[in-house]
């Protein structure tokens, strides 16, 4: 079985959040590694640390799966026309996470 080494940016459970605040360099090697997947036949994903998830390429899509609905989320408040404050925006797009985080 082939298989492709992800350090730490692909885990079993994924991240809920990304390498200095950008998504965008969280979701491209994400894209990157499910090509590389495509294009050698790679089944298997093996993290620098923790169990090895499922196929591989089913570990990507459930990655991207979990970020995209959370990027969309905190999209809307910034892309609507400005009210209240920003930590009303932020109240918005957070209000399922615990304040203190």
């Amino acid at each position: 079985m082939r298989r492709i080494f992800s350090g730490d940016h692909i885990l079993k459970h994924p991240r809920d959040r990304s390498p200095n605040g950008n998504m965008t360099h969280y979701l491209e090697p994400l894209d990157a590694a499910d090509a590389a997947c495509v294009q050698h036949g790679l089944a298997c994903i093996l993290p620098t640390h923790g169990h090895v998830p499922g196929h591989a390429r089913t570990t990507i899509a459930g990655q991207r799966a979990h970020q995209l609905p959370r990027v969309a989320k905190v999209m809307r408040p910034m892309q609507a026309p400005p009210n209240g404050t920003l930590d009303d925006q932020v109240a918005l797009a957070c209000d399922d996470v615990p304040e203190r985080i």
